[in-house]
């Protein structure tokens, strides 16, 4: 499965939330824990990782080499990005 995140499409799938139904889409390059949720309308690309129980809100972009982890909530209400190597480590 493919998915355009900006730059052309590559190889990605949906997240699957701990309550079992699709979150949103995941680079195949990136990783988010089994035991995290990521909304729908949010994406996880580059090598970016989602750890913990971390959530990823509706419109939220985790990218590039950024880490959220340990029960933080990344909360985007219009398109928020992390970039540039920032890690956020128990955050709501």
């Amino acid at each position: 499965m493919t998915h355009d995140f900006g730059s052309g499409k590559v190889h990605a799938h949906k997240h699957v939330n701990p309550n079992g139904l699709l979150g949103g889409w995941v680079a195949d390059t990136a990783y988010v824990d089994p035991t995290c949720y990521v909304h729908e309308s949010a994406q996880v690309f580059d090598v970016a990782k989602v750890l913990g129980t971390s959530k990823v809100s509706p419109n939220s972009i985790v990218c590039d080499d950024n880490i959220v982890e340990n029960s933080t909530t990344w909360i985007g209400s219009t398109n928020h990005w992390m970039s540039n190597n920032c890690s956020l480590y128990n955050c709501v």
